[in-house]
This record gives C-alpha cells, structure tokens and sequence, in this order.
C-alpha cells in the first residue's frame, strides 16, 4: 500500500498485476517521484531522488482510511522512508498506532523528523515493545552448520 501517482503510479500498477500482487495504491494528483541509482565499477551505489508531491489531507484521510481496511487482515505493519511533504507532522504515528490498536504489530524504518514524529503516547508504546518483543522471541535463527 502507498500513495502514488501519475506515470509512476501507471508503471508501478502495471508491475503488480502480471507478480499477482493486489493493488493497494492509493492515487494522488501529483506525480510520484523517481529515483534514480547510478552504480560505478567497484558496485557503489548512489540515488539521485525527484521531489515528490505534496499529499492534501483528502488524499492522506483515504490512505488511512484503507490501512485501517487492511490491518485487520495483516500479520505486521511495515513503515518505511521518508514522507511526502504534506503529510501531517505525527502522520507515521497516525499509522503505527491504527495497527497496533488492532492487535496488529508495526515497525517503523524512518529517520529525523518522520521518526521523532511517529512517537506514540505510553499504553501505544507499552504494547508495541510487547509485540516486538513477541515477534522476536518466535525468530529461529538460522546458524548454519555451527
């Protein structure tokens, strides 16, 4: 699930169909960004990102109007990346705290202000370090021959 649009948006939807992957997108007016990677000899690797569009509050009331459709039916949240300018100040913490408050463990991969903003108020936090620290416990690493 995400926020996209224009071409982006068109060849992105157009890779999950054929992968039989379900369509999730929620469509914004603007045209989502490209990145691009450019690779040199020794395999380093470096992004060169467009600007994205900027969300309105309609286009980020359906995306949180259809994760709360689909949490139900999840096994976990994932957050990850930076968000589009427009997006409310606590908007990852919007989204973290509508899994969490079904039952539903998130994780969230962001750095700087998308970050500090997802925070949580205590029974939010309390119950998502107890679902982390489930989710940790049932992992069996996979050590090899060791």
């Amino acid at each position: 699930m995400r926020l996209c649009g224009g071409f982006t948006r068109e060849r992105a939807v157009a890779a999950l169909h054929p992968a039989g992957i379900r369509d999730e997108t929620v469509t914004v007016a603007g045209e989502s960004r490209l990145t691009v990677m450019v690779v040199d000899g020794d395999g380093a690797a470096t992004g060169f990102s467009e600007a994205g569009p900027t969300v309105s509050a309609g286009e980020w009331e359906r995306l949180r109007t259809r994760l709360r459709g689909l949490v139900p039916h999840a096994e976990a949240l994932v957050l990850s990346g930076s968000v589009p300018p427009g997006t409310p100040p606590d908007g990852y913490g919007q989204l973290v705290a509508a899994a969490v408050q079904q039952g539903i463990p998130a994780l969230l991969d962001a750095g700087g202000n998308a970050l500090l903003a997802g925070s949580f108020d205590d029974a939010v936090y309390r119950r998502l370090r107890g679902q982390i620290h489930a989710f940790s416990l049932s992992i069996e690493p996979d050590c090899g021959d060791a």
